[in-house]
């Protein structure tokens, strides 16, 4: 009876020790870096940060939330490590911004916002603008 004891106790060791192990090397190999973690965005990453911040930024331009549209700008220019936001789309966030703080008469930002050519941003920058002429 000792025997089988020490048997059964040295075989659940070995189970233990051989799962332990297995587990790390599996950790080893699907852990992800953490977000931000400074390492470069795929190509997955890149497009829902890309979606998100237009999205959140084009809702903050509907609601007319000046914060958030200065929080926006401040992680598109300084914080995010690659460009998220195309050139025209950069150009109506600062309109809008401009627009809602008045440092830019709201006709000439909605003339400025006619020239760019592309953008998700224009169309929400330009209402947002709209909404303020006289």
């Amino acid at each position: 009876m000792r025997h089988a004891t020490r048997f059964w106790f040295w075989l659940l060791m070995v189970g233990c020790a051989l799962g332990c192990e297995r587990e790390r090397r599996g950790q080893l190999e699907t852990d992800a870096e953490p977000a931000g973690s400074g390492a470069a965005l795929d190509r997955m990453q890149f497009s829902s940060a890309r979606r998100v911040g237009l999205q959140t930024t084009s809702e903050a331009m509907a609601s007319g939330d000046l914060q958030r549209l200065k929080q926006m700008r401040l992680w598109v220019r300084n914080r995010a490590q690659v460009p998220i936001f195309e050139e025209g789309d950069l150009r109506a966030l600062d309109l809008a911004i401009a627009c809602l703080e008045h440092t830019t008469a709201p006709r000439a930002a909605i003339d400025e916002l006619a020239e760019i050519e592309s953008g998700t941003l224009k169309k929400p920058a330009r209402e947002l603008c709209e909404t303020k002429l006289p």
